[in-house]
């Protein structure tokens, strides 16, 4: 792992305004409403072993403006298109390096009814169309890139043009024993992808460490603590938002500049021992040999875990600016809950949705996602979402 000064143990995990803090924050708020999403979706599309609608890897769900529903299928790299029955009405891209062709779509986004797909292989946005038959709009590379700060992902366009970049650093064997938080950064990105990166962040990313119990560099493993925090960023309203999991705090930047910081109304929690059971049992389902299974034990085991769970889990764009904070679930599985929040920083309403399902993409009056079963077989989803 490489040996940064800017890296931080673990015990950053623990930081924040501490569990009294967090009681006194809580209780000093306006009780914050609720929002209903509909008991049964509005649209549902797959599991029913059509290959239209078979799914792999969907990196993104978006409805235009008309009720066609945009599925961008990162196992195939395309996007494929819905009529508002679900109907295949048209697809768009396939595998290859020419124009509206891709070797790895790393994310997808939208402005109005032009979505955008950044390319982490070949360095590529490609923007599209969203209409029946999707239309290629024009492609360019992006040579702005994070040099050590690690490999870049775009998170969204701002207001002026520019894009939300966040970069991370992959964990390595080098470097001490131990569990460390990896580096992370957010920067913008020039509107046509060159020059140099405009870096407005510098957080700690994931959680790592070192497995290797025989001290048989060969044998060891590496990778991320079970519930590892992280660093998350979106662009919404032509703004940035971004922060790191580890902690209660959100920060909003204006593209001129303008930086505001608000405090999560998410209470503090340690982790149960039933989700700690229940994310090693999924773990151990995967691990095929004796060297992964050993990895998964030790990294569920109560000297690597963290104190505290994430606070959150994933930013999702939502309507007219507003950022979508998905509270730490830590299992696709279980249920999730997302705390809506107002461009000007206002808690506006927590809306839960079933377990296994992930917003997407959220609208004045509905949400859209993937839902996962337990064979992990994805299926998209929209409901019909209340505002009251």
């Amino acid at each position: 792992m490489a040996a940064r000064a800017r890296e931080v143990r673990l015990g950053f995990l623990s930081c924040g305004i501490g569990v009294a803090g967090v009681a006194a924050t809580l209780r000093g708020q306006p009780a914050i409403p609720s929002w209903q999403i509909s008991g049964t979706p509005i649209l549902s599309i797959g599991g029913e072993g059509s290959p239209a609608t078979e799914f792999l890897r969907i990196a993104g769900v978006h409805r235009s403006a008309l009720g066609h529903l945009a599925v961008v299928n990162g196992g195939s790299n395309e996007i494929r298109v819905f009529d508002r029955t679900g109907k295949p009405a048209g697809t768009f891209g396939r595998q290859g390096s020419g124009p509206g062709e891709f070797q790895r779509i790393g994310s997808a986004g939208r402005m109005g009814d032009t979505l955008f797909l950044y390319d982490r292989s070949l360095l590529r946005v490609t923007r599209v169309l969203l209409a029946p038959t999707p239309v290629l709009l024009g492609s360019f590379q992006v040579l702005a890139q994070g040099g050590d700060r690690g490999s870049v992902s775009l998170r969204g366009q701002l207001g002026d043009g520019r894009w939300l970049a966040s970069t991370g650093i992959s964990p390595t064997f080098d470097g001490p024993p131990g569990v460390r938080r990896l580096p992370g950064s957010v920067g913008t990105i020039a509107a046509n992808g060159t020059g140099e990166m405009q870096w407005l962040a510098e957080l700690p990313s994931g959680a790592v460490f070192v497995h290797n119990p025989t001290g048989n560099l060969k044998e060891a493993a590496v990778g991320l603590i079970g519930f590892s925090p992280f660093v998350y960023a979106v662009a919404s309203g032509g703004a940035a938002w971004f922060g790191d999991s580890a902690s209660d705090s959100l920060v909003r930047v204006t593209p001129d500049g303008r930086r505001r910081t608000m405090t999560l109304p998410i209470p503090l929690r340690t982790p149960p021992a039933s989700l700690v059971a229940a994310a090693l049992a999924d773990a151990l389902e995967t691990d095929r040999n004796p060297q992964g299974r050993s990895f998964s034990e030790a990294r569920f085991s109560p000297k690597y875990l963290p104190k505290h769970l994430p606070y959150y889990e994933s930013l999702v764009a939502g309507h007219a600016g507003e950022i979508w904070v998905q509270e730490y679930a830590g299992l696709r599985s279980m249920a999730a809950r997302y705390l809506v929040v107002a461009p000007d920083l206002r808690p506006l309403a927590w809306v839960e949705v079933p377990p296994g399902f992930r917003v997407s993409e959220a609208g004045a009056d509905y949400v859209a996602g993937v839902h996962q079963d337990a064979d992990g077989v994805e299926t998209v989803r929209v409901y019909r979402l209340a505002r009251r």
